[in-house]
């Protein structure tokens, strides 16, 4: 991909109401003194109707004297239509309008929660890797990239994990790998030490907790002090499902998992934690009513039932199941 092509890619990224200035592109892009260059790739945008160069304005948010397509009132015309507000004298208020291609980082789905996500902190194990409390947070340092950066993860009581890189040359915060569309070898480099210092933290200090619910982490809590046994996490694909199996003889006899309830009839998108355990046909055959208890979803229906743990099925009733599913596993 030629640098033009990635200035195209970038662009593209720039919301409707939002500008972004040329030294920003070619920041993202990978080159912060290339500037002059974006505005040249701009000039010969190929797909204007897709890629909309009049989001680009210069460092003082003026319009292009030789915007390719008409020229800045053509150019102020389209950021007005675009829900900008161009002065009279052919300038936006960055201040308002400027894009921030990293304002929704901690909102979004991406690398620092991903490692974190269902799993919650073993304080004490913080500690042995290095994090030190201050002011009710868990804070680690390191310097990363040869020392040209530092690091800091911050964990609060709650769990929540955030982490800051500050470029040490200037005492400034360095977000470039934060942003998808940021490219180059070095912004790759950042960003592939700032997750590996995530991984080593998530892996070493922070444990499973999938499923939150008072009654899902009491049936957890039966299967370790009644059997010994611990949840088993088998699929990498399926983080939210877990099962429960004899010790003697490897059979399951539960399945933990979260889902749809629409998965289990019910008319509602909403998700759920469920149980599967295994069905007694003989003496518990009309069990399943489709209120309480389910036909046991990703299990032989016939022989496995599910129920949703939140608190409409009592958890001693729902131990006397799990009794009773852990017995049929024994037999053969």
């Amino acid at each position: 991909m030629s640098f033009y092509d990635v200035v195209y890619e970038v662009v593209k990224k720039i919301p409707k109401g939002k500008v972004a200035t040329y030294g920003q592109i070619a920041m993202l892009c990978g080159s912060p003194r290339a500037s002059r260059a974006v505005g040249y790739a701009l000039h010969f945008n190929p797909d204007p109707a897709h890629t909309p160069c009049f989001r680009v304005v210069n460092r003082f948010g003026g319009c292009a004297e030789a915007f390719a397509f008409g020229g800045k009132a053509v150019q102020a015309d389209l950021l007005v239509k675009d829900g900008v507000e161009v002065r009279e004298d052919f300038t936006v208020d960055l201040d308002k309008y400027l894009w921030n291609p990293f304002e929704d980082w901690y909102t979004r789905d991406d690398m620092e929660f991903n490692v974190f996500k269902l799993k919650t902190p073993n304080f004490e194990k913080l500690s042995e890797f290095g994090f030190v409390l201050e002011n009710g947070l868990y804070r680690y340092s390191v310097n990363i990239l040869d020392g040209q950066f530092d690091m800091t993860v911050t964990v609060a009581s709650d769990g929540k994990a955030e982490a800051v890189v500050t470029d040490l040359s200037t005492s400034e915060p360095y977000t470039l790998h934060l942003a998808d569309e940021a490219v180059g070898a070095f912004v790759g480099r950042v960003r592939g030490e700032f997750e590996d210092v995530l991984l080593r933290i998530s892996e070493s200090c922070f444990e499973r907790d999938v499923f939150k619910e008072v009654c899902a982490k009491q049936v957890i809590e039966y299967a370790r002090n009644t059997y010994g046994d611990e949840l088993e996490f088998l699929w990498d694909k399926y983080p939210t499902g877990a099962i429960l199996r004899r010790k003697d003889n490897r059979k399951w006899y539960a399945l933990l998992m979260i889902i749809s309830k629409r998965k289990l009839g019910l008319d509602s998108d909403g998700e759920a934690s469920v149980l599967d355990l295994r069905l007694d046909t003989e003496n518990d055959a009309e069990l399943v009513d489709g209120k309480r208890f389910f036909l046991g979803y990703h299990m032989n229906k016939r022989t496995w039932f599910s129920v949703i743990l939140d608190g409409s099925v009592s958890f001693d009733e729902i131990r006397a199941l799990m009794d009773k599913s852990y017995k049929l596993a024994k037999k053969k």
